[in-house]
C-alpha cells in the first residue's frame, strides 16, 4: 500500500470518527434542549411555516422534536457502524511477512516431529488417488482442477 493511500485511509477514518462524534453531540444537545423546552426552562424553536396559505402554529416545536428523534434514531446505528469500521480497519491492516511464514513453517514442522499430526496416512491415500486419476486413460483430457474436485 502506498504512502498516499495510507494517508487517505487515515483521513477517511478520522473524518468518519469526527462525523460520528458530531452526531452523538448533536443528539445529546437536541435531547437536552427539547427536554428543557418541555419543562418551560427554554423556549421551543420558533419557525414560521405554512403551505397553501395555511400556517402551522407549532411548526418550530414539531421540527425540533423531529430532529431530536432523528438524531437519537441514528445513534442506534453507532454500535454496528463502529463494528464495521473496526472490521474494515483489521482487513486493511492485514499484512503477512516472511517472518510470519517462517514462524508458521517452524511451528508446523515442530508439531509434526512431535507426532501431533496423525493423519499422514490420509494424506498418502489422497496423493495416491490424485495420481491414479491423473494416469487414468479416460480422464486424461480433464483439467487438473476437476481432478482435484473428483478425488474428494
Amino acid at each position: 500500500m502506498s504512502e498516499q493511500t495510507g494517508f487517505l485511509f487515515r483521513l477517511q477514518a478520522g473524518l468518519g470518527t469526527a462525523a460520528l462524534s458530531l452526531l452523538v453531540v448533536l443528539a445529546i444537545g437536541l435531547s437536552l434542549l427539547s427536554l428543557m423546552a418541555s419543562f418551560g426552562l427554554m423556549p421551543w424553536l420558533d419557525v414560521q411555516a405554512g403551505f397553501g396559505g395555511q400556517s402551522f402554529a407549532h411548526a418550530g416545536m414539531a421540527l425540533q422534536l423531529l430532529f431530536t428523534a432523528l438524531t437519537l434514531a441514528l445513534c442506534f446505528f453507532l454500535p454496528a457502524s463502529t463494528r464495521v469500521l473496526r472490521l474494515e480497519a483489521s482487513h486493511r491492516n492485514f499484512q503477512i511477512s516472511m517472518q510470519d511464514v517462517a514462524q508458521a513453517y517452524a511451528i508446523a514442522h515442530r508439531e509434526d516431529r512431535e507426532g501431533s499430526f496423525s493423519l499422514s496416512g490420509e494424506f498418502d491415500a489422497t496423493r495416491e488417488r490424485i495420481g491414479l486419476l491423473r494416469k487414468h486413460p479416460d480422464l486424461s483430457l480433464l483439467e487438473p482442477a476437476l481432478l482435484e474436485v473428483a478425488r474428494r
